[in-house]
């Protein structure tokens, strides 16, 4: 199966902002939408979108870095360098743990066997 873990990450991103989440995308797993709210974008079913926010659980329990490396970049849509700032961390460890932290969802992903079309 191949999948970008890029875009996987931000149609989460902005499913767990539609869902107004505040970073911690499980606080509202089960608040369904309105049929006027739906429209014609990429979507993850909700099987999927909760097993990311799983994935996402676990790595918060294995690094906290990398968690908050990937809730600023996909939820909250902070650029790289404000990122780099608030967490007191140099561009090459920010991208050292961003590439670590997409490694874990992807890694989750296959290894959950998980259809992903986007």
């Amino acid at each position: 199966m191949l999948f970008n873990i890029n875009n996987v990450l931000i149609v989460w991103g902005k499913m767990g902002r539609d869902k107004g989440c505040k970073g911690y995308p499980t606080m509202e797993n089960f608040m369904r939408e309105s049929p006027s709210e739906t429209n014609r974008v990429m979507r993850l079913d909700d099987a999927t979108f909760l097993t990311i926010d799983r994935l996402f659980i676990q790595l918060y329990e294995l690094n906290q870095l990398q968690y908050e490396i990937l809730r600023d970049k996909y939820i909250k849509q902070l650029e790289n360098r404000e990122i780099c700032r608030q967490l007191h961390i140099s561009k090459s460890q920010f991208d050292l743990s961003l590439a670590c932290a997409k490694s874990f969802i992807t890694g989750g992903i296959k290894a959950k066997e998980l259809q992903i079309w986007l």
